[in-house]
């Protein structure tokens, strides 16, 4: 055992080490190819008696080559499956990491063998995200790979709307393709599920579609809904609740006063997904945890908090819609198969999730007025 220990933090030592110098994440020391790798390695200087493993580590040279020529060689066995494919989806993204350098992201989606397949096709850094520079970058990638013709359907975000519909493609609307009610909502699924396959394997569809991401829309609706709260006059309880919970979360990490709870608080970052809602989780829990007794915060901080635990109930519904168009999202955002035909049905439930209830709102409304008087 002790000898285990002495192992054990020799290894904590290395890792450290290692982590420092090649500024690697802690999530390498837990991460299944660093495992993979450390066995193997092990494995091999155990059967060929040798005693110096690194001796058998490539030169930077050598490494980068070698990823270049593996690269190539998966890139020729794709071309080869996509000249079976009658037709190709695209996704594609941009996103922007923390030195403002812009990349785009496209992922190819299609039926080999009658088998769906989906990869990552391309990350790209590009100059910027203008819509003409997109299809320009998007087209390059595409002839690279042999598939420019082979392409009917696109999806992305609603920003790069024009870079498509302004040409061949034609956008495609749910809404405006089937009427959907409660009542025929199983034809309109069955409509859908044959466009996301059937067309992918016999190319039926006759034409080339841009579609909004769904994901993406149901962002947008969370992100415009509570900004158009914040911005009704008079000002209402569940704009005055978010306005409180962004002050605490700043004022907690501008004091440091967050280090007298057990979890940390989260800031909203409008360019990130989920990140209200995980800025809403850890005040709940920051505010269920707080006793004036034994916490002590400035005369701001335990306003806001206890006025957060007279609204607890309030501030867990907005908890509760958020997680719904999370957990909607999600269902949208899967790789292992078309999810098209889930959106009428992800509409659907979220419409009567959350159904407006005009007695419930005129009531609130009027004892917003009664406590705003007294």
């Amino acid at each position: 055992m002790h000898q285990y220990r002495k192992n054990g933090q020799k290894v904590v030592e290395l890792l450290c080490h290692l982590s420092a110098e090649l500024n690697l994440s802690f999530k390498a020391s837990t991460s299944d190819s660093m495992k993979h790798f450390i066995d193997e390695i092990f494995k091999i200087s155990e059967n060929s008696n040798i005693r110096n493993p690194s001796k058998l580590f490539p030169s930077r040279q050598t490494l980068s080559s070698s990823i270049q020529k593996e690269g190539n060689k998966r890139r020729e066995l794709l071309k080869n499956k996509f000249q079976s494919a009658n037709a190709i989806c695209i996704s594609l993204d941009h996103w922007q990491d923390p030195n403002r350098v812009y990349f785009l992201g496209i992922c190819v989606h299609y039926f080999h063998e009658e088998e769906y397949k989906t990869h990552l096709l391309a990350i790209r850094e590009v100059r910027n995200k203008t819509s003409e520079a997109t299809k320009q970058d998007l087209k390059s990638v595409l002839i690279d790979y042999g598939i420019e013709d082979k392409v009917f359907f696109i999806l992305s975000d609603g920003a790069l709307r024009s870079a498509f519909t302004k040409e061949k493609f034609t956008e495609m609307s749910v809404e405006r393709y089937f009427n959907f009610t409660s009542e025929n909502q199983e034809e309109a699924i069955i409509s859908l599920h044959s466009i996301t396959e059937e067309t992918l394997l016999t190319n039926n569809y006759r034409k080339q579609v841009w579609m909004h991401c769904s994901a993406h829309r149901l962002q947008l609706v969370l992100q415009h809904g509570f900004k158009d709260l914040q911005t009704l006059k008079p000002q209402n309880t569940i704009s005055t609740i978010l306005t409180y919970v962004k002050r605490l979360v700043q004022s907690l990490i501008k004091t440091n006063s967050q280090r007298k709870f057990k979890k940390t608080v989260k800031q909203e970052c409008a360019t990130r997904w989920d990140t209200l809602l995980e800025m809403i989780v850890s005040v709940i829990e920051t505010t269920n945890e707080y006793n004036p007794d034994i916490i002590n915060v400035n005369d701001l901080e335990h306003t806001i908090l206890m006025y957060l635990k007279m609204n607890m109930k309030l501030l867990k519904t907005i908890r509760s819609i958020i997680e719904m168009f999370v957990t909607e999202r999600l269902t949208l955002s899967v790789d292992g198969s078309p999810t098209l035909s889930r959106v009428l049905t992800s509409r659907h439930f979220l419409l009567q999730e959350l159904k407006v209830n005009e007695e419930e709102i005129n009531e609130n409304f009027q004892n917003e007025q009664k406590r705003t008087i007294l």
